[in-house]
This record gives structure tokens, sequence and C-alpha cells, in this order.
């Protein structure tokens, strides 16, 4: 497991996170 791999890995997990977070609060307005 390189840097590289770890930051790729963090960033798409917060990616999704952020994109689900994002798409249940507009869904209960």
């Amino acid at each position: 497991m390189s840097w590289v791999d770890i930051c790729q890995n963090i960033a798409i997990a917060a990616l999704g996170v952020t994109l689900m977070y994002d798409y249940i609060t507009r869904d209960r307005k």
C-alpha cells in the first residue's frame, strides 16, 4: 500500500459519503 493508494481510497470514500449525504438531505426537503 503506497501513499497514493491510501489517498485515492480516502478521496473516493469521502466523495461517496458526500454524494450520499447530499442525496439524503435533498430528498428530505
